[in-house]
């Protein structure tokens, strides 16, 4: 049976930073590593001198900073202050509890140009696969050097992105954000390729760094915010639009406000917008259920399973013009804070070179109506479809 492959990342990580994340992200895909440890040293060797905050502290912060990085895991075997810890000593302990894992030390290098200088450098050589990388890493550069930039979405969520049958391959993928995912891809001078994914897929993906951007009809919620890059926002909802509930025509009129959801069945997609909306605006309803697709909480109120759905409208609209017997709640509409309204791409944590070109494209997009103009089109496109 193969070995599990986990990467090693030592130091004092005082304070830990983006570099570090870039640094871990980048062996993880490159040597399609299973897990990545960062293990912060309580009292390493080469800083006997310096100050350091104390190691609780740094494992805390340490544990913040990767919070939402499934691949990450914090390792606190080095964390005792009472002596120091070696390179070596580590491995070879390592090893010892985990013959079935081949470990990789991942090192900047910098490092690298002082390893022979190190405690036992050839039993360190002897205990691991060593992997040095340059701690500029760029993903902006890596896409431009491979030729081709992943995006991943949801491809369920008219008009935004949807699948038209009657094509094959990445064509089949079509809507306003599609269209957005190419004018990027040129503007890079490089090929798109679209990945699709279940919705709380495309968020894991782009906060792990597996894919290069998620468009997806993202909104701006804190979380998102602390796991990834956002860019600006790029589309946002006319006045009778923003966010409401689909429910079957003849509760048109029963769930004007928040207040009146108290005996409701509410659906909503996992990990949207409209979950935390429900969940901070709804003071009491009777259950709430989950499902990774917007259709699939439409399906359910269709069928008697839920009485609504919590929805972007304009997608609400679409599927109710294509399925008879339900429609979009009269009046009810969940607030929506200003300052932070607009759907966005998100975009790796700590890539600032590929989040200020996007929005440099995003710019261009809503300053010309471009985005706008397709959003329109793709609208009728999906009627014409018949998608809901």
């Amino acid at each position: 049976m193969a070995k599990r492959k986990i990467g090693l990342m030592g130091g004092t990580f005082d304070p830990v930073h983006n570099a570090h994340l870039a640094l871990a992200r980048q062996a993880y895909r490159q040597f399609s590593l299973d897990e990545v440890w960062m293990l912060p040293n309580g009292n390493p060797p080469h800083k006997r001198d310096h100050s350091k905050a104390d190691v609780n502290m740094r494992l805390d912060m340490l544990r913040l900073a990767v919070k939402g990085l499934s691949y990450v895991k914090v390792c606190d075997l080095e964390q005792s202050k009472d002596a120091y810890h070696y390179t070596f000593q580590t491995l070879l302990t390592l090893n010892r509890m985990y013959p079935e894992v081949q470990f990789y030390f991942i090192m900047g290098a910098d490092s690298l140009f002082d390893f022979e200088d190190w405690r036992e450098p050839g039993i360190i050589s002897q205990e691991c696969i060593l992997l040095a990388a340059a701690r500029d890493h760029c993903r902006l550069e890596e896409i431009q050097q491979r030729g081709y930039i992943e995006v991943a979405t949801e491809p369920y969520f008219a008009p935004n992105e949807f699948i038209d049958s009657s094509k094959s391959g990445d064509e089949q993928y079509v809507g306003s954000d599609i269209e957005m995912a190419k004018y990027i891809a040129d503007k890079l001078g490089v090929e798109l390729k679209i990945v699709p994914l279940e919705f709380a897929a495309v968020l894991s993906s782009v906060t792990e760094g597996k894919y290069d951007l998620a468009i997806s009809a993202l909104a701006y919620t804190p979380e998102r915010a602390e796991a990834m890059n956002l860019s600006k926002g790029y589309y946002f909802d006319d006045e009778e639009d923003g966010y409401g509930l689909l429910v079957r025509e003849e509760d048109v009129d029963k769930y004007p406000d928040a207040a009146s959801l108290a005996d409701a069945v509410i659906v909503i997609q996992s990990g949207s917008l409209q979950e935390a909306m429900v969940t901070k605006q709804v003071p009491a309803y009777k259950e709430l259920k989950r499902v990774s697709a917007t259709t699939d909480g439409f399906l359910m109120v269709q069928e008697g399973k839920a009485d609504v759905a919590a929805t972007a409208m304009g997608t609400a609209r679409l599927y109710a013009e294509a399925n008879p017997g339900v429609a979009v709640a009269n009046n009810f509409r969940f607030a929506v804070d200003k300052e932070t309204d607009g759907t966005r791409i998100g975009i790796p944590k700590g890539e600032k070179e590929l989040t200020d070109k996007i929005n440099e494209i995003v710019d261009e997009l809503v300053e010309s109506g471009q985005y706008k103009a397709w959003y329109d089109e793709y609208e009728e496109y999906a009627k014409s479809l018949g998608i809901e």
